[in-house]
């Protein structure tokens, strides 16, 4: 609802009204999600995960919690990298080259995340002897397959954005909400308050509401279909071809930069429209830093 609320009353922001609010405000903003989070190993649950796969277990809170530690990351780095821009003194060249830092950070983020999430299972694995798509959370959870299958692939998406993390904080902030409302979901199922049907169809909505955010993102930026793209091919290359997830992250990362830099002909392309080359660098290499020349442009006039 706070979100909601900043979406609507500030029509003007791209950021669904977070950078309004100072770096206390936005740390007790997040206060109550750590102790949800927190407040979870507080409980006993079973070792083992339920056969419908739709039940809260012991592994599943340690995976939300490598996720959440991933969105208060990438949060963290977009407001450094919003405030860095707004409040830069130095020149313009200076700026950009401490800009080439951030990707690298948010590559960082998230192979800290997989890794964390792979030495849990590896752990959970050998001590509950669960084969390991026992313990994965889309592979282990009985639905329609198809239905699996988009989940599935939206994951991948929700991966691919964070490496494009840039300054927006929203997108993250919906990842969050995504973790802990998958997480009260499970929660529900298992003390029989909701039936695993409307777990699954709770799931469903609110992965829903994670790609709503990430596609407005990618609209806003002249990313959507490029980045779609390469999300659905990442998903096909490891869900089709079982190819090591590490290998096809680590060619995504060399290939994000050049996505980035085409990003208006990637645009009209999908669109069927012609771009020259010459215009192509020009629009790209526009689109992609015009935020940041408006605010030092500000801060020089001040």
């Amino acid at each position: 609802m706070f979100f909601l609320h900043n979406y609507n009353d500030n029509d003007d922001d791209d950021d669904m009204g977070l950078e309004q609010h100072s770096t206390k405000e936005l740390c007790m903003l997040l206060l109550p999600h750590l102790l949800v989070q927190m407040s979870g190993f507080g409980f006993i649950l079973p070792t083992k995960r339920h056969p419908d796969g739709n039940r809260i277990w012991n592994e599943y809170r340690w995976h939300a919690l490598f996720f959440f530690l991933r969105c208060v990351i990438l949060m963290a780095l977009a407001w450094s990298r919003k405030t860095t821009t707004m409040t830069m003194t130095t020149t313009t060249t200076q700026t950009l080259s401490k800009e080439r830092y951030y990707p690298l950070a948010n590559i960082a983020a998230v192979l800290f995340t997989m890794m964390g999430v792979d030495a849990v299972d590896a752990w959970f694995t050998s001590h509950t002897k669960q084969s390991p798509s026992a313990t994965t959370t889309i592979r282990g959870l009985k639905g329609p397959p198809g239905l699996l299958h988009l989940m599935s692939a939206a994951q991948f998406h929700a991966t691919l954005n964070s490496l494009l993390t840039t300054h927006h904080m929203s997108v993250q902030c919906s990842a969050l909400a995504v973790v802990q409302l998958s997480a009260f979901g499970m929660t529900l199922c298992r003390k029989g308050i909701i039936s695993h049907v409307h777990g699954l169809i709770l799931y469903t909505l609110v992965v829903l509401l994670g790609m709503l955010v990430i596609c407005h993102d990618l609209t806003e930026r002249d990313l959507f279909y490029s980045a779609i793209a390469v999300g659905n091919m990442a998903a096909f290359v490891r869900m089709n071809l079982c190819v090591n997830k590490y290998i096809i992250w680590t060619v995504v990362c060399i290939a994000i930069p050049i996505i980035q830099e085409n990003a208006v002909w990637w645009e009209n392309v999908s669109r069927g429209e012609h771009c020259s080359s010459s215009f192509k660098c020009s629009c790209s290499t526009n689109k992609s830093k015009r935020g940041l020349y408006d605010n030092l442009a500000k801060v020089n006039l001040n």
